[in-house]
């Protein structure tokens, strides 16, 4: 009899995590798609194989694998269509019904194939051609975004002649506190007095910019026109203003001309995983990341399937806190803030990037850092995105109240680990990248809060000497630029302090909200 060809349980499993890089290749970096694709095909094939033995067939083994890969991962999407299921005026929930139909389907067609004497080539050879025809789908998107994507590279130095490298450079830590507001709007529009974590900062030798304001109203934006000293402008006349693909960005931000020129007066780049493709930087002379650690399509994947309802419900210790996207969430920022203080007892000095995604959404820890799992799937969206999947302005704002009161505490708790195991003085720079988003319109910027998304935490521990060189209402695109200046005997000049909001569909549109901000 002649060998039958059979590949499209492969095909089948690939499907799913090349749909989800396919689906937002203008926020998703595409090499973060490899780990979980090749773990879903090593699965796959595993599976087939030992099946293969059980059915004495490849045939019948790859037919029950892709039905159940179908279902694995259909299930989300099933249980998000019937969400608004109704019985006698009450919403109703699905989920275990569907799971339990899925697990009926799959013991009828387990009984199929056992009773079956056929190898089923008609069938295989239609699965073989469905596959290779939905794989080939957003391969295509893949390839032509990869070829057609314009990339943003990073400036040059920040200018004048660098001199020698001083003596006994100290470590410099980035730590962007992701949409930690400005004590003012904490106040105003979250009724959280922040002072107390000021004043602790203040005798901890911090000088806090009581009126600072980011420049751009995303994270990426943001933290790109910071680490490089300049605005972006250029960036946006190259990629045109009619595009969203935010990855344009990625490039400058991992090559940015902070760290190019810090390396060559001796200093280590550390970058913390940060859980948002964006601003992960595997390149860095140094990447730390926790053992259990999920990167963002790998999180968005894992919310596609049954496992985050089920494993939930397990103890931490158990599979659960592997896979759980909040569970992961929260561990990662306790990972980050906890690990800060271990960087120093090198023979080299090193600059440290570590964005921590807190305040910001997905709230999952309470007042006093008590764990908190929101009643939806996982997702870190902000503003009025964070309306759209259910939530609500008094969520955010309840949430966000809570989340920043222990994240401020928890930072304390950093910044004294980090002092007290620097034998020579840090600078330590703590910076909202943008502020916090109850009040803000991703789509509409007349309905937006620019004062609110804009006004940003900006506290630095610096040597006195430099101390003055920061103003209250400086922006983040001049902090390096005076930090550059002193670290390198570098010739610099301060650049206006504006801010920019644009809308998730053109992000690269920037509006000049500066008066609305500064009033």
């Amino acid at each position: 009899m002649k060998r039958q060809l059979v590949f499209h349980p492969p095909l089948a499993a690939s499907l799913p995590v090349l749909l989800l890089l396919s689906g937002n290749m203008t926020v998703t970096v595409p090499r973060f798609v490899i780990r979980p694709l090749l773990t879903v095909l090593a699965v796959t094939i595993v599976v087939w194989g030992l099946l293969s033995l059980i059915f004495r067939s490849a045939a019948k083994a790859g037919l029950l694998v892709t039905v159940l890969v179908v279902l694995f991962f259909s299930y989300q999407p099933i249980t998000r269509a019937t969400n608004h299921v109704y019985l006698a005026h009450q919403a109703i929930t699905l989920h275990r019904a569907i799971l339990l139909l899925q697990v009926v389907l799959l013991g009828a067609l387990v009984c199929f194939l056992a009773r079956t004497r056929s190898h089923l080539p008609d069938l295989t050879r239609v699965l073989n051609i469905a596959a290779a025809c939905l794989v080939a789908v957003p391969v295509a998107n893949i390839a032509y975004h990869q070829a057609t994507r314009a990339e943003a590279r990073a400036p040059g130095s920040v200018g004048g002649a660098a001199g020698p490298a001083r003596e006994g450079m100290p470590d410099v830590f980035y730590i962007i506190l992701d949409a930690y507001g400005r004590a003012d709007i904490l106040k105003t529009i979250y009724g959280y007095d922040n002072s107390n974590f000021l004043d602790q900062l203040r005798q901890r030798g911090f000088r806090v910019c009581a009126r600072a304001h980011s420049n751009y109203s995303g994270t990426i934006l943001s933290l790109s026109s910071s680490l490089n000293c300049c605005y972006l402008d250029e960036v946006a006349r190259e990629v045109g203003t009619e595009t969203r693909d935010k990855v344009a960005l990625y490039r400058m931000l991992r090559d940015n001309r902070v760290v190019a020129s810090l390396r060559p007066r001796g200093y280590r780049f550390v970058a913390f995983a940060t859980g948002y493709s964006l601003t992960e930087m595997p390149d860095a002379d140094l990447y730390i990341r926790p053992s259990r650690y999920l990167n963002e399509l790998e999180q968005n994947l894992v919310v596609q399937t049954p496992l985050m309802n089920l494993l939930y419900r397990l103890p931490g210790s158990l599979a659960g806190g592997l896979v759980e996207p909040y569970r992961l969430h929260r561990a990662r920022v306790h990972f980050i803030l906890d690990k800060l203080p271990e960087l120093r007892g090198r023979t080299y000095p090193v600059f440290v990037f570590a964005h921590v995604l807190a305040p910001h959404p997905p709230f999952v820890f309470g007042r006093n850092g008590e764990p908190v799992r929101p009643e939806r799937e996982f997702t870190m969206v902000d503003g009025s995105e964070f309306i759209k999947v259910g939530g609500t302005r008094e969520e955010y704002i309840r949430g966000y109240r809570d989340q920043v009161a222990f994240i401020s505490q928890k930072v304390l708790a950093a910044v004294d680990g980090i002092l007290a195991a620097s034998p020579e003085p840090p600078i330590i720079i703590l910076q909202g990248d943008h502020g916090p988003g109850s009040h803000v319109d991703f789509d509409d910027p007349h309905n937006t809060n620019f004062k609110e998304r804009l006004s940003i935490l900006n506290a630095l521990c610096v040597p006195s000497e430099l101390s003055g060189e920061f103003y209250d209402d400086i922006s983040p695109v001049n902090t390096f630029r005076i930090i550059l200046g002193y670290l390198l005997d570098t010739d610099y000049e301060l650049l206006e302090d504006r801010s920019y909001f644009s809308t998730r569909e053109h992000p690269y549109d920037f509006h000049d909200v500066t008066a609305q901000v500064c009033d």
